[in-house]
């Protein structure tokens, strides 16, 4: 997605703000703020600006004008390394200031390094400000380097340099293989330029803009240069140069934005993307979660509604009765009961009630001191009636049964308490098989 709006800076000039018009051109306004005023005040005035004549604004792609750029090109020749931490300080030589007070971009060529750099401070604080106020910093380069990448990136033309001429400076950038080598600005006067464009390019191709007719017949006398010209402002061509970096697919193009802000480096060009790759994570576990508790919800429903059915079943059968808590065991037993009726016997022989009761006996656990009241038995069926110290005892009664090969339940667990069990008719209990014996 192309920039919608542009920040253009300058160390001795009142921030300006652009906008995309209609025809592709940016239309500059100067920000209401004094050249001298504080980053934070700079960045006040830009976001109310913003707000005020364009409502919400979220990203700003900014322009450094060439009155605050340094730009060397270091030969090729007796530099070996690459290494961008290391390549910095050989910029020492070059500029005014420390180069730990400098951010710096390099582009790579057979030509040398073309190192180009911006002061840290105070552009970094202003980024850094507009970034706190909720408004993105896409991209920080050089104007009039983004415009000639904007016009590479339109065009299919190669140049080896490009010209632009305005009221106070010619800015002359030399190219190679589509990215710049070279950068000079100086004095408004072009006849100047003639013959260093004469020497740096000679037998190649130079576009120009911003010209007037009496300049374009002075370049144009050299016949071994071929010359573009164009009448469209270089700026119409900065959207797309920023266009081309949001993507990820500049290379060779000159941004100092991780370097202003401290982002690392190897996502630059790539916030949006990975903003979006969060959003749409975040929103998809939202679904999912929202699916899971959708779930969980009819899973609840219908395991409620299962447990009201066994409820309303069992006291249709059992009248009066209370409803026990393994409503499933109580119901098993009560169908074991009614298949040993139904079958009256199992392979032939028919269960005496005295192994049942012996079992019962004998499985009783010793340690336990109890009183049985009542002790119904019935074939492999029985119920047993009595009273315990303890609430829960009977609970231990019915497994040791259970160790037997009983079905056992126990609908009153208190201190009067009742078991139930039954021997299943798939099955016998050790007594059972001795009698067999």
């Amino acid at each position: 997605m192309t920039a919608r709006f542009f920040l253009l800076w300058s160390a001795q000039r009142v921030p300006r703000i652009a906008c995309v018009g209609e025809g592709g051109e940016l239309l500059w306004e100067e920000v209401m703020c004094t050249a001298d005023a504080s980053p934070e005040e700079q960045a006040e005035a830009i976001a109310v600006w913003l707000r005020e004549k364009h409502g919400r604004v979220d990203e700003l792609a900014c322009l450094v004008e060439s009155d605050s750029c340094y730009s060397v090109t270091l030969s090729a020749t007796d530099i070996v390394e690459r290494d961008r931490s290391t390549l910095r300080y050989r910029l020492e030589e070059f500029v005014p200031i420390p180069v730990e007070a400098l951010a710096v971009d390099f582009v790579f060529s057979n030509q040398g390094i073309f190192a180009c750099a911006v002061e840290l401070e105070p552009l970094g604080k202003l980024l850094a400000a507009l970034t706190h106020r909720g408004i993105r910093i896409s991209s920080v380069g050089p104007r009039w380097i983004r415009a000639v990448e904007g016009w590479i990136s339109r065009s299919e033309t190669s140049v080896d340099a490009a010209v632009w001429q305005d009221e106070e400076r010619v800015e002359v950038i030399w190219l190679e293989d589509q990215a710049p080598v070279g950068w000079r600005s100086g004095g408004s006067d072009l006849r100047s330029w003639s013959a260093v464009l004469s020497a740096t390019v000679r037998n190649g191709r130079v576009l120009l803009a911003g010209l007037s007719e009496e300049d374009l017949a002075e370049l144009c006398r050299t016949r071994e240069t071929t010359w573009f010209s164009s009448e469209a402002s270089p700026d119409t061509w900065i959207p797309d140069a920023c266009a081309r970096l949001e993507r990820g697919d500049a290379a060779g193009s000159i941004d100092w934005r991780d370097a202003l802000l401290g982002g690392a480096t190897a996502w630059r060009g790539r916030d949006r993307l990975v903003r979006e790759v969060l959003v749409a994570t975040a929103i998809a576990l939202l679904l999912v979660g929202c699916g899971a508790w959708v779930r969980g919800l009819r899973y609840e429903e219908a395991r409620t509604a299962t447990e009201a059915d066994k409820e309303r079943l069992f006291r249709e059968l059992f009248p009066g009765e209370p409803v026990p808590r393994g409503i499933e065991r109580r119901f098993a037993l009560e169908l074991a009961q009614i298949e040993e009726s139904a079958d009256g016997a199992v392979n032939g022989v028919r269960r005496s009630a005295l192994n049942t009761l012996r079992d019962i006996l004998e499985g009783l656990p010793s340690e336990l001191r109890f009183q049985l009241d009542r002790v119904d038995v019935e074939g492999r069926r029985f119920k047993i009636q009595g009273k315990v110290r303890e609430v829960g005892m009977a609970g231990r009664i019915a497994a040791e049964l259970r160790k037997l090969g009983y079905q056992t339940t126990v609908p009153n667990d208190g201190r009067n308490f009742v078991v139930i069990g039954v021997l299943p008719a798939s099955g016998d209990s050790p007594s059972g098989k001795e009698k067999a014996r």
